[in-house]
């Protein structure tokens, strides 16, 4: 297999060998793959809670600890695989959204229960430098037994499952769930199972993280963590190497400099094609109708509900050369293209 690039952005480049295989019929089973990257995308066809149930998988195969940064949670079964983890001794952390945390249903189903099993949790509101409940903890990545890595696009929500495309990308490299820890660990504020307030740090206020690349069953993988880093510029960096082609999928994108670079890709002659959520694409500042207006026989966009997919584009998804033998690059992970993603969203 080419050798292949990839970032994680509260986002990550993954392998792009997953994202472009043959697809297969809703019974097959594909054979375990020799890198150890898996990636998995939506597929309302045949199975709508089929990332859930990977998850669960992940959670229940857990033998001493579990960090998780969720968004949100309101799936009861999600919330229990967690409880049941905790309740066979491991050492189980999780952080998610104050709006979110705040809301009954959740609290219900996920939140109460959890915490009534001895889970801590924690939001944004709980550090004790400028707390900013206006910001979003808008992370969706949990680290299981210091190896496992689990990012991507998707919410633990009923919505996330029946009705958005999502992307997850999961990771058997323990390098990575060392950076990943140590991004939870600046938020939790302590190395333990209890967290620290006058440690803890959300947003601008963490430490940068120093750029490193990371070896992943021979495939090379950066990760990269807002508001502390320059994520954006990653992600231009990756279009202006771009050699032939560009695809993205994107729920709300307002940042104009990434569209100066998916513009200036294809006034270089580097095919674009980019897929707006139908709802993202109508938000104030969306670069929707600048690229619609830029477009050409190398730029191309559409909306979700133009090209016959009703459900929402949630994904926060590019890929890069997927059909060269050069270097080709996927990123992704829950980062949107927006200014409160870049600066002071937890992503």
């Amino acid at each position: 297999m080419e050798q292949m690039r990839k970032v994680l952005c509260g986002f990550l480049i993954a392998s792009l060998f997953a994202v472009a295989a043959a697809p297969r019929g809703c019974g097959d089973t594909p054979p375990d793959p020799p890198e150890k990257i898996d990636i998995y995308m939506t597929n309302m066809a045949c199975d709508v809670f089929g990332m859930q149930t990977k998850l669960i998988q992940l959670l229940d195969s857990a033998r001493d600890t579990i960090d998780a940064h969720f968004y949100n949670c309101g799936r009861q079964d999600i919330a229990n695989a967690f409880i049941e983890a905790q309740e066979r001794g491991v050492r189980v952390r999780f952080i998610t959204d104050y709006d979110n945390y705040q809301n009954s249903y959740m609290q219900d189903v996920c939140y109460g229960p959890m915490e009534a099993a001895g889970i801590p949790i924690i939001t944004e509101a709980f550090t004790t430098k400028n707390p900013n409940t206006a910001a979003e903890s808008h992370n969706k990545f949990a680290v299981v037994d210091e190896r496992y890595v689990w990012t991507g696009s998707l919410n633990l929500t009923d919505s996330s499952m029946r009705e958005q495309a999502n992307d997850v990308v999961v990771l058997d490299a323990p390098s990575l769930a060392d950076a990943y820890t140590n991004e939870f660990e600046k938020m939790w504020g302590s190395s333990t199972a209890t967290p620290n307030a006058s440690q803890s740090r959300f947003g601008v206020f963490k430490s940068p993280t120093l750029r490193k690349i990371h070896t992943v069953g021979g495939e090379t993988v950066e990760v990269c963590f807002d508001a502390e880093d320059p994520c954006e510029d990653v992600i231009i960096e990756a279009i202006q190497k771009a050699r032939d082609s560009i695809d993205f999928a994107i729920f709300t994108f307002t940042r104009q400099a990434i569209a100066n670079a998916l513009i200036d890709a294809a006034n270089r002659g580097v095919h674009v094609r980019g897929i707006f959520d139908a709802e993202g694409a109508s938000f104030s500042g969306s670069q929707y109708g600048r690229l619609e207006s830029a477009g050409g026989f190398y730029l191309s966009v559409k909306k979700g509900n133009e090209i016959a997919c009703p459900i929402e584009i949630h994904n926060k998804l590019i890929i890069i050369d997927a059909y060269t033998n050069g270097d080709p690059i996927v990123i992704t992970g829950s980062k949107n293209w927006t200014s409160a993603s870049e600066t002071i969203n937890d992503e």
